[in-house]
């Protein structure tokens, strides 16, 4: 991953439904199950030295959970442990046994007091009773992994994440549209969930919105093998598991302050943008740059086509800041945008995966160019 643009990286830790089995082999829970999911190949690797190992690297890590899925599941029904065949008392309490066991999956390898995200996979829309089993199953998900120290996940169809009335800490959703911007979930996710949202808006498999590619390589690594398979891809506003070492000291730069003006110029007309750059982490942050761009979006910074200019940022200790300004060029096309600034955008300050959510911030008042 060194060689590649991907900063983290998802992975089952477990569960009945789960493709591949932790390295005992054993079943994690949901009762009886379908031959073709008991036969399962053992995952050897997948231990607490492979996760220190990754975690050392910088990488971050998003912990899923599969375990048994809604009977209106709309792909392989039969396939699949289905809650409603593994109730042994209500919906609820299931979710609460696949939080414990998650839980205690997650701590056997290091990565205790996590975000862990339940992989519900997508379920019809027009099944009500099936839709309210499934928020009463993921209640207790969210409650206890929440009353064992841990942050409470869901990854599913966007959906049907307006079925889920206990809201989760954070939602990893399902919406291939080819959008890689977290903020395009504003449009089909219920509330507000800025810096609680992961987008996976490429997904594998020829027959998707957005198909990723069967194989790339990086480095000579090649990742990905089945071209029904392909590799998934997310833009993170969210939870992820982070190494240890920002307890010991990691950088968490915030840009604060943004101001601009003129607040109303010609086409191609000159900007002056300043702002307050804050290091509000426990560790030094590396040389970086800040970006400025202006876009016709409040709530995403779009892509770097958007990019208006940078500032260089020296080394930053922790609780530091620097006043940092540029001028800009105005769009050349009348109307009324939004200036963002954005943080380490080179990635090179050192910041975990769970800092990089808040990198980004959006002026007050908006940008006339007529």
């Amino acid at each position: 991953m060194a060689n590649s643009p991907y900063r983290d990286i998802g992975v089952y830790i477990g569960g009945c439904d789960a493709s591949v089995a932790p390295p005992s082999g054993i079943k994690d829970g949901c009762g009886s199950v379908p031959a073709q999911v008991s036969a399962r190949t053992k995952n050897t690797n997948l231990d607490s030295g492979w996760v220190s190992h990754v975690s050392s690297d910088g990488r971050g890590i998003m912990p899923l959970w599969v375990g048994p899925q809604s009977s209106c599941i709309t792909q392989n029904p039969n396939g699949n442990n289905l809650i409603e065949n593994a109730i042994l008392t209500t919906a609820s309490d299931l979710g609460a046994a696949e939080a414990d066991a998650a839980a205690n999956r997650a701590s056997s390898l290091g990565m205790g007091n996590s975000i862990i995200y339940y992989d519900m996979e997508a379920y019809s829309t027009d099944n009500s009773t099936c839709s309210a089993t499934v928020s009463q199953f993921l209640s207790g998900w969210v409650n206890e992994l929440r009353a064992q120290g841990f942050q409470a996940g869901v990854y599913g169809w966007a959906y049907n994440a307006g079925d889920w009335t206990n809201s989760p800490d954070a939602i990893w959703a399902f919406y291939p549209d080819g959008v890689d911007a977290a903020a395009d979930l504003a449009s089909v996710l219920p509330g507000n969930w800025a810096q609680r949202r992961i987008h996976q808006y490429c997904a594998g498999g020829s027959s998707q919105i957005c198909p990723s590619p069967a194989q790339e390589i990086w480095g000579s690594v090649t990742l990905g093998s089945s071209p029904n398979q392909g590799i998934d891809r997310d833009v993170e506003d969210g939870p992820v598991f982070s190494p240890s070492v920002q307890s010991s000291g990691s950088p968490d730069l915030v840009v604060q302050n943004i101001s601009f003006s003129p607040a109303s110029v010609a086409p191609g007309g000159s900007v002056a943008v300043n702002w307050t750059l804050k290091n509000q982490g426990t560790g030094t942050a590396n040389a970086s740059s800040t970006e400025v761009r202006i876009t016709s979006s409040s709530s995403s910074y779009g892509s770097s086509a958007n990019d208006v200019g940078a500032v260089p940022a020296s080394s930053l200790s922790a609780n530091g800041s620097v006043a940092q300004n540029v001028t800009v060029t105005a769009p050349s096309t009348a109307g009324t945008y939004y200036v963002w600034v954005i943080a380490d955008n080179t990635g090179t300050a050192g910041q975990s995966s769970s800092a990089l959510v808040n990198d980004e911030a959006v002026a007050s008042g908006t940008l006339t160019v007529r």
